[in-house]
């Protein structure tokens, strides 16, 4: 089958990938709704959201615990451009790893080398 030019850069326009934001960005807001749900919803317990989301407690807990990253790590990957790549080299799992260090100081400096690796 053979299309004219404008119809085969019309198809290869639809295949294009629009650039999306890291999806660490979406969790990180997830987190700080979740909390402001938590606090301003009187009698509103962990338990009970995890439930209404359909999660339980400790992944509840886990999603929350993003938002003892560093501010400045919070605002570096807020800052993050938005790529048409599949995943940001970012994960969850590896800032949770950074979250439970209490000094912010290391985390910056384990936020650093997690991005150092990253390419």
């Amino acid at each position: 089958m053979m299309f004219s030019p404008e119809e085969a850069q019309t198809i290869r326009n639809r295949r294009v990938k629009s650039p999306r934001p890291p999806r660490i960005q979406q969790d990180l807001l997830e987190a700080r709704q979740l909390k402001d749900r938590l606090e301003k919803t009187p009698g509103l317990t962990k338990t009970a959201l995890a439930a209404e989301l359909g999660i339980s407690r400790f992944e509840l807990i886990l999603r929350l615990n993003l938002l003892r990253l560093a501010p400045e790590i919070q605002a570096e990957i807020a800052a993050m451009p938005p790529s048409v790549s599949v995943r940001c080299q970012i994960s969850k799992r590896a800032l949770r790893n950074i979250a439970v260090i209490s000094d912010s100081a290391r985390q910056k400096i384990e936020f650093n080398r997690l991005l150092g690796s990253e390419g």
